[in-house]
């Protein structure tokens, strides 16, 4: 776990924003107390520790939080940081050999955000606005009609 959490923190890093472990925000958040590592302080959490792990692997928990979570992190460090070992990359089939995470998966690519540069990326996640390369005016986009 700490491994995929210093990960996280160098792909942060990479985009040039302040990082906290996972373990600092557990404490922070009030969610558990300091631990040796990550795996004790979910073993002693009071919100944590009376979950009970999933039955089988196509629990929502391998499904989604891999698919939405750890593939866009993967996908993010991917041309930042070299070599993200989150084992989207890897081992993905073998979580589900009849489902591609990584097709599936949020990627920069299928949100549409695969032609963007890193500030380019920084710049629509911080104002909602998508830039052009060229001008660097923000591309005018249509709202959703709710």
């Amino acid at each position: 776990m700490e491994d995929v959490d210093k990960e996280r923190m160098a792909i942060i890093r990479a985009y040039g924003l302040t990082e906290m472990s996972t373990a600092e925000r557990l404490v922070v958040l009030g969610y558990t107390h300091s631990g040796k590592d990550l795996y004790d302080q979910y073993q002693h959490s009071e919100v944590f520790a009376p979950m009970k792990a999933p039955a089988d692997l196509h629990n929502r928990f391998i499904t989604e939080d891999i698919a939405y979570g750890l593939v866009t992190w993967a996908d993010l460090g991917t041309w930042l940081v070299s070599r993200p070992s989150h084992g989207c990359r890897c081992s993905h089939r073998l979580l589900d050999p009849r489902r591609e995470l990584l097709q599936y998966g949020r990627t920069l690519k299928n949100l549409g955000l695969g032609h963007l540069t890193k500030n380019h990326l920084l710049k629509y996640v911080t104002s909602g606005r998508l830039w052009t390369a060229r001008s660097g005016k923000p591309i005018p986009t249509k709202r959703r009609k709710s």
